[in-house]
């Protein structure tokens, strides 16, 4: 599965939002359904949305990715380094799981 596309389908179809301080904001006040983080994520961003991933339950995945790649396959022209899935849309990106 080409995880790139499945980010750019579901923000198209879905709704997704992009970016650390907005993962950290729908972990507090919505429900996502994952979390995925860029391979090259600064720590102590993956520390703090992963706690905020794991008191809400939520699944956090860290992809291989880096974050210029998932910010170019979003047709973003900056890094994103942190996304929360409310809704996949027509994508299969909830599979990212394994």
């Amino acid at each position: 599965m080409d995880v790139k596309t499945q980010i750019n389908k579901a923000l198209d179809t879905g709704e997704v939002a992009l970016g650390s301080n907005k993962t950290v904001d729908v972990l507090l006040y919505g429900r996502p359904k994952m979390v995925l983080l860029a391979g090259n994520c600064p720590q102590f961003q993956r520390e703090s949305i992963t706690y905020y991933a794991s008191l809400a339950k939520v699944p956090c995945v860290t992809l291989k990715e880096t974050s210029s790649e998932i910010g170019s396959g979003c047709g973003r022209p900056y890094p994103v380094s942190a996304l929360a899935v409310m809704d996949e849309g027509e994508s299969a990106i909830l599979e990212a799981r394994a």
